[in-house]
């Protein structure tokens, strides 16, 4: 119910930024009619499509635990999760971790959002991604099997290795350097087994 007052709310305010516009430049009276009629328009197709996603919505336990595992679906997901969980990360910083173009990562975060496994902040420019501070308990379920079990994984591994390189970087410098394509590669490569000569037994006599 919060998240309908919410959307309402933004399409009210909307509407009437857009009609304040409007005003300012125009004072024909039919043109502003018809401009009504316009944004009042748009606000009912907007409820109308909010109101068939709640309709779709279901939080029935086996739902949820579909989302949560369409969610967890993906390698790339895991990973951005999995940098996620003990610290909150931007954007910025995520895109620098996964060779992944900056549209795809949000996709992937916004995925793991809807699901629940994360939630997002806007600070000016910035859009920040961690964990739920209180996550429902099939939420808190999955995020504790990801860190006691994902977090053994030898790429997980390397990517927490890859994000001290990421976070000794000022964000606002990280962003500018994607930006200008100058970014260097920050991700840590696996260490290497060392092939030491084995020694039989007859040349060590």
């Amino acid at each position: 119910m919060g998240n309908l007052v919410v959307c309402f709310g933004r399409i009210y305010h909307e509407s009437i930024y857009r009609v304040s516009i409007y005003l300012d430049l125009h004072s024909n009276f039919y043109q502003t009619r018809i401009y009504f009629a316009w944004v009042w328009n748009r606000v009912g197709l907007n409820a109308i499509f909010l109101f068939r996603k709640m309709r779709n919505q279901s939080n029935s336990p086996i739902d949820r635990l579909t989302h949560i595992s369409n969610a967890l679906g993906d390698p790339n997901r895991v990973r951005l999760l999995a940098a996620c969980l003990d610290q909150e990360r931007c954007v910025c910083q995520l895109v620098a971790l996964i060779d992944l173009s900056n549209a795809s990562i949000s996709k992937h975060l916004g995925q793991l959002r809807d699901a629940g496994l994360l939630q997002s902040r806007r600070e000016g420019r910035w859009v920040h991604y961690a964990i739920p501070e209180q996550p429902e308990p099939i939420v808190a379920q999955s995020l504790a099997f990801v860190r006691a079990h994902a977090m053994r994984d030898e790429l997980i591994m390397q990517d927490r290795a890859t994000l001290t390189n990421i976070d000794a970087i000022d964000p606002n410098d990280l962003a500018r350097m994607q930006r200008e394509g100058c970014c260097p590669d920050l991700r840590c490569c696996p260490p290497r087994p060392t092939n030491t000569p084995t020694v039989s037994q007859g040349e060590q006599s």
